[in-house]
């Protein structure tokens, strides 16, 4: 039993394009919103490695860079 539609030939590669740039603009605006959210409280001096592991702090700091890169080229 298939719970997907049978995309046709033509429209498939739409389908891919579609979710590639709203994958890429969804992560670009979300990784900006939480960077924006962790200066905020690292502004106000709260601790922020309370709430969040560290690795992932640093990895969405890391990957902010490539992204901005990429959204402006």
């Amino acid at each position: 039993m298939r719970f997907y539609p049978i995309l046709e030939e033509g429209r498939s590669d739409d389908l891919v394009s579609l979710v590639l740039i709203l994958g890429i603009l969804i992560a670009f605006l979300l990784n900006i919103v939480v960077n924006g959210f962790i200066l905020a409280f690292w502004l106000q001096r709260k601790p922020v490695w309370k709430h969040l592991p560290k690795w992932l702090l640093i990895t969405n700091f890391l990957f902010l860079f490539p992204e901005i890169i990429l959204f402006l080229k």
